[in-house]
């Protein structure tokens, strides 16, 4: 009886243990996940592959165009508060149904993204030379994945089968809400660059000089004089 419960108790201080030293795996870090930044993802959303690049311009302003598979190359979705909208080759139309299950865990993606940008000091595990973040929101557990750059690698939700893999994390200087002039086309697909017009003026005809002596006197009235004598 005794030796069971010495066994027992010695137990308990060894899961003690472990435990403590699972505490000491934690780690803050402070991503740069409120700024302009663009990055590419890999998404693996059920039986769903896809590639695409994300751009965030501001606050709960993201860009999102996908390069595969196929079906969704070359579409564009823009997040914007709370509106999504979508295009393809300066063509604005509503969110195709083949983009809709993109579109809703991508959100939730952004959603989070947005709530630790909000924090600015995050906290979490360090695993495997990266820092994951774990958290929960009305869809369900993720996870925030850093490297050990503090930049953006992966983003899962296991109930969801949801993972998104990120590589070129690149924060971007400068304004970037709005494309040159001239690379905006209309939906001819011709450029249509915004030049301003300026009125160019009539010309008009100089007025004839006139020669003027050295008393100030024009020479017309000198030949005036001449011919009265």
């Amino acid at each position: 009886m005794k030796k069971l419960t010495a066994c027992f108790i010695t137990a308990i201080l060894m899961l003690v243990s472990l435990c403590a030293c699972g505490g000491m795996g934690d780690k803050k870090c402070s991503p740069e996940l409120g700024k302009p930044f663009t990055l590419s993802a890999e998404i693996e959303y059920e039986d769903m592959r896809a590639e695409a690049v994300f751009t965030r311009r501001d606050i709960n302003n993201w860009e999102v165009e996908f390069s595969s598979p196929d079906t969704l190359s070359g579409i564009i979705l823009t997040f914007k508060d709370n509106n999504v909208e979508a295009s393809y080759n300066g063509l604005s139309f509503s969110v195709p149904k083949t983009a809709l299950p993109m579109k809703s865990m991508i959100s939730a993606f952004i959603g989070v993204s947005e709530k630790a940008a909000e924090q600015g000091e995050l906290t979490g595990e360090e695993k495997d030379n990266q820092l994951v973040v774990s958290g929960e929101t009305e869809l369900g557990k993720y996870l925030l994945i850093f490297d050990k750059n503090n930049a953006l690698s992966g983003f899962e939700m296991e109930n969801l089968k949801l993972k998104m893999k990120f590589t070129d994390f690149r924060v971007i200087s400068g304004d970037i809400s709005q494309k040159p002039t001239a690379e905006i086309e209309d939906i001819t697909g011709e450029p249509n660059i915004r030049e301003k017009e300026t009125e160019v003026p009539e010309e008009t005809e100089a007025p004839e000089e006139t020669e003027t002596t050295e008393t100030g006197e024009s020479t017309d009235s000198l030949q005036d004089e001449s011919e009265e004598e």
